[in-house]
């Protein structure tokens, strides 16, 4: 019997599923958070099971992530990986990330050698294959096909050690799960991570800045939000990594204001408020706005 998934579960209960709570607190998300409470509820029966000597089967944890850039799939996969270790789903609670070139080889025979070599290195922990359409060739018989045969192998023989989430864009995302028949249906929880509306975009920008120790002033709601309205259009709008780097931009900008020789006479407020004026709208949107060079 393992008691250290039971001994993780009690821990989890007892913080008050603090984890969870986190988790809700972040903006948008709503299918993975429904998901992963999910899963936290199936693994709290499969430990009273185990407790009552009834084991059942092991459940399967994968799961695909479906989603523009920016919309936080891997983000959320070490999310997923941390929460899963807390509730004792995983031994580990580790993320190791891969993409084509840690799977498939160039040679013969190579390809099935470094998949499987992968795998064994992620039991007990979360595997995520980020793009992971990049395995799809052209031809059939190709390696990244043998690639794709390895991991379906592999997720159903070791179902109880290994956990993988495959993440990509949506269109691009579907083909790679036709190109196996085995695999859409080893992979229980499908779940798609939408775009961020502006309200969310700005939301999520306050934190980016609270987290630094900076604010905005009342200038900047109305300014951003009109100017993520435009910046959305551009196809390669990458959506909270683009607010992240608008934060940044803003927080340079405002240090670049600061006459040093003065800072220990200057107020909170001008060193650290973000205003609209400080804000640069970034080059992969600037033709997608009719806003000033400098500022919103």
């Amino acid at each position: 019997m393992d008691m250290s998934k039971f001994n993780r579960m009690l821990r989890f209960e007892r913080s008050g599923g603090k984890a969870l709570q986190e988790l809700d607190s972040l903006t948008g998300l709503k299918e993975f958070k429904e998901t992963m409470n999910l899963i936290v509820k199936g693994q709290k029966r499969q430990v009273v099971s185990m407790m009552r000597q009834k084991p059942l089967r092991e459940i399967s944890n994968n799961m695909c992530f479906l989603g523009n850039p920016g919309t936080g799939k891997t983000a959320m996969s070490r999310r997923a990986a941390s929460l899963l270790y807390q509730c004792g789903a995983i031994s580990r609670g580790e993320l190791l990330i891969a993409g084509r070139g840690d799977l498939v080889g160039e040679h013969v025979g190579e390809t099935a050698l470094k998949t499987k070599a992968l795998l064994q290195k992620a039991k007990g922990a979360v595997l995520l294959i980020d793009e992971a359409y990049a395995l799809v060739d052209d031809r059939d018989g190709s390696f990244g096909d043998e690639a794709i045969s390895t991991l379906v192998e592999y997720m159903d023989r070791e179902r109880e050690q290994l956990t993988i989430i495959f993440a990509g864009y949506p269109e691009k995302m579907e083909r790679f799960l036709e190109i196996n028949p085995g695999l859409r249906s080893r992979i229980p929880h499908m779940i798609h991570f939408p775009d961020y509306s502006e309200e969310e975009l700005y939301s999520i920008a306050e934190k980016f800045a609270q987290e630094d120790g900076y604010w905005f002033a009342e200038d900047v709601k109305e300014k951003m939000v009109e100017h993520l309205c435009a910046a959305k259009q551009a196809p390669e709008f990458g959506n909270a990594r683009y607010v992240r780097n608008l934060v940044d931009r803003a927080e340079l900008e405002k240090a670049r204001k600061i006459d040093l020789s003065k800072l220990m006479e200057l107020p909170d407020e001008e060193v650290f408020r973000l205003e609209a004026a400080d804000f640069i709208p970034l080059q992969a949107a600037a033709k997608y706005t009719r806003q000033k060079r400098i500022g919103f």
